[in-house]
């Protein structure tokens, strides 16, 4: 949630912690490419697009929070590693 004094930090960690644990789920189990997209696009970005919206984060703030996602997520859905 957006704090009182404008700080984002902590719902930035947060979003980064969730990311990460995806991250680690992504990792450790195999999933064909369908459903490693599905799992990114559909599960994880749609979990944190809406807390992060209502927080107010900057560009900046949300791609540091997602970065750990799409990490693994990307290459396992046949999407390139610097896709945007």
């Amino acid at each position: 949630m957006h704090a009182m004094d404008g700080e984002n930090e902590d719902e930035v960690l947060h979003r980064r912690k969730k990311a990460g644990e995806f991250a680690e789920s992504m990792q450790a189990g195999f999933l064909s490419k369908d459903a490693a997209w599905l799992a990114l696009a559909a599960a994880i970005m749609k979990t944190m697009e809406h807390p992060m919206a209502a927080a107010m984060l900057t560009e900046k703030e949300r791609e540091h929070a997602v970065v750990p996602t799409l990490r693994p997520g990307s290459p396992r859905s046949g999407a390139d590693r610097s896709f945007p």
